[in-house]
């Protein structure tokens, strides 16, 4: 019987050393999570500050599109006074501004949709870290109880052993007892 504890105890062993593997890669694949989770927020406040600049470039530009509109329609208006010169220029300017601030909107609409590409992946990867947090709780609670159990088990399995042991003892001391009574009667 001892024989079939000790195959017991190593198949117990080695189910808790695999538990025990499984609990370090998902503590393994939180933590590259939370990496990750900090990488993306870190690059989500990035684009957060570019788009805030973006967004301030373009109200100045804003400025100076209406001051060039203005300037354009007063050298419209007046093209008699302003020399060729003057109008190709202010024409120039307004065009210019306009194309810069295209740009600058293009730039900031690329980086919102790439800011919320990342919250998306933010959320992604928020839920892995969690569902990592709450099996690594599962596999340890799991792994406590069977560790205790098995102890318990193995206990029990001792004391039986012992018992047996006491029996047979018991059963050859009275089979001593019974031959030393034979012998005494002959």
């Amino acid at each position: 019987m001892s024989t079939n504890v000790s195959i017991i105890d190593g198949v117990i062993e080695k189910t808790l050393d695999s538990m025990e593997q499984c609990k370090n890669q998902i503590f393994e694949i939180a933590e590259q999570s939370r990496r990750e989770m900090q990488d993306l927020l870190y690059e989500i406040e990035t684009i957060k500050r570019d788009v805030l600049q973006v967004i301030k470039t373009s109200d100045r530009l804003d400025k100076q599109m209406r001051i060039a509109r203005l300037k354009l329609s007063e050298v419209s208006k007046n093209f008699r006074i302003y020399k060729e010169e003057d109008i190709r220029k202010a024409y120039e300017n307004a065009s210019n501004i306009q194309l810069e601030r295209s740009i600058l909107q293009e730039k900031e609409n690329q980086l919102r949709e790439k800011r919320d590409e990342l919250q998306f992946r933010l959320r992604s990867v928020q839920d892995t870290v969690q569902r990592a947090e709450s099996i690594l709780t599962q596999i340890s609670v799991v792994i406590n109880y069977f560790s205790y159990d098995i102890k318990q088990m193995a206990d029990l399995l001792e004391d039986a052993q012992q018992h047996q042991q006491m029996g047979l003892q018991i059963i050859q001391a009275q089979e001593e007892e019974r031959k030393r009574l034979a012998r005494e009667l002959v």
